[in-house]
């Protein structure tokens, strides 16, 4: 066996590097993630609920990790000398990956945390759905049968044996999967301009993370901090909006909580350490190889929160499990291979985003 390039043989060793590393980060970033957002921390039995202000601050990460690659010399020769080019483009796909991010998180005040890691990996739904009704796409036998395994998997992960207790239960996880499925449209929006700007400029994996991280940045500062004038402040006040960013609350709360500043420095590094593992895979295997080690690393995450946090998975749930990750390993698994699908991406391939 080779690798992407079909230059080398398959080293064995770092390939177990890049499944480990892919593992032990996201397995603890998905652990991390769940602590955070519904832990009680301190006397006060106090919640972290700053969404805003935790992916500020994961943004900052992986920004400073992906310069340091950068600075290190392990990004590719690219489009780096056409400087300001870049920015434009760069700022709509932050924009929309940065509100993709903000809708994601909020589904966690909706359904459980294994339920979000399910949605999440139905991507195909809304893909193939919107490719159907915009553009009149038609898809083979085993893409068909793929999308019904999850959709069906995931509609048995959402029932109970006795049902749920009471239509407010109900309506808040339908509330909480069409949040996750709106976060889905906007990662897809966002990886249609990425294929686009890698095409027509072709920046590597951490030149592109480098500059997408530091426009979320820059657009959530605002947002995280900004302090409305007196006047609009009692405006927003009567309304019931808040008059500033949760980035003043969330710093006082992490002063209260150390326990909880050293969860999200934790969560945070976890997902930047990660980021790179992907890229690392991406660039010696290729996409195939990587999207099966995500699907697996997202069962395992599932397993891992049954585990550590009692979500008392029953039967049904975890056939539904199986139908959904089933669905989604027979495409790449049964699909025929072709050279294209197997090819290692090269500088213009586009770089993943960890979820």
């Amino acid at each position: 066996m080779r690798n992407g390039h079909g230059a080398q043989p398959f080293d064995a060793r770092h390939f177990a590097f890049c499944v480990a590393g892919i593992y032990a980060s996201f397995l603890l970033w998905g652990w991390l993630q769940e602590r955070l957002t519904t832990k009680t921390y301190g006397e006060a039995a106090e919640r972290f609920t700053f969404i805003t202000f935790l992916n500020l601050v994961q943004y900052s990460f992986a920004c400073a990790v992906a310069r340091g690659a950068i600075a290190a010399g392990l990004g590719e020769a690219s489009a780096r000398a056409e400087g300001w080019a870049l920015h434009g483009p760069v700022t709509r796909i932050a924009l929309t990956n940065t509100l993709g991010s903000l809708v994601g998180y909020a589904s966690l005040e909706y359904i459980s945390f294994p339920l979000h890691v399910l949605a999440k990996s139905c991507k195909l739904i809304p893909v193939m759905a919107m490719g159907f009704i915009v553009n009149g796409q038609r898809y083979s036998g085993l893409e068909i049968t793929s999308v019904l395994s999850i959709t069906l998997g995931l509609c048995l992960f959402m029932s109970k044996p006795g049902g749920h207790d009471d239509d407010g239960e109900r309506r808040s996880e339908l509330i909480g999967v069409a949040l996750v499925f709106a976060n889905l449209s906007l990662d897809g929006v966002t990886n249609a301009m990425q294929d686009r700007l890698n095409h027509r400029h072709g920046p590597s994996p951490h030149e592109l993370m480098w500059l997408l991280n530091l426009w979320s940045v820059l657009l959530l500062l605002p947002a995280a901090f900004f302090v409305l004038p007196p006047p609009l402040a009692a405006l927003a006040d009567g309304h019931g909006l808040p008059a500033v960013g949760g980035g003043w609350e969330a710093i006082a709360f992490l002063e209260r909580q150390p326990e909880a500043r050293w969860d999200m420095l934790l969560f945070c590094a976890a997902g930047a350490v990660g980021q790179n593992f992907i890229f690392i895979s991406l660039k010696a295997y290729g996409s195939l190889v990587n999207v099966s080690i995500t699907i697996t690393r997202k069962f395992l995450t599932i397993f891992l929160s049954n585990l550590a946090f009692g979500h008392r998975l029953g039967a049904l749930q975890w056939g539904g499990c199986v139908l959904v990750f089933g669905g989604l390993l027979a495409r790449p698994l049964l699909a025929p291979a072709t050279p294209d699908a197997l090819a290692a991406p090269t500088k213009g391939k586009k770089a993943k985003k960890a979820d």
